[in-house]
């Protein structure tokens, strides 16, 4: 659950907190959401149908789009920092 943070100044120069407000729910499976630097988007991945699929949630308005569309039942494509192992030549 994401809770809205209402920071409010106070006499003592210092700030009261309220987080009781909640914003949005974000459930499902999958592995453990990644926020964005401007602590606006969630990315997360969800088993689905026999695939993996990554979606992006906008934590404002709560709009939820699905980014890749794995082939279901083919197994993970292994990749390496200079790109899909599936895609190089292959040496015997």
């Amino acid at each position: 659950m994401y809770r809205r943070v209402v920071a409010t100044p106070n006499a003592a120069g210092s700030y009261d907190i309220q987080i009781n407000q909640p914003v949005f729910f974000d459930c499902g499976g999958g592995a453990k959401s990644n926020i964005s630097f401007n602590e606006r988007f969630s990315v997360t991945h969800r088993y689905e149908d026999g695939t993996a699929n990554i979606y992006v949630t906008d934590l404002l308005t709560g709009n939820v789009v699905k980014v890749t569309s794995m082939p279901a039942n083919k197994g993970p494509v292994p990749t390496l920092p200079i790109g899909r192992l599936d895609l190089l030549p292959r040496h015997r």
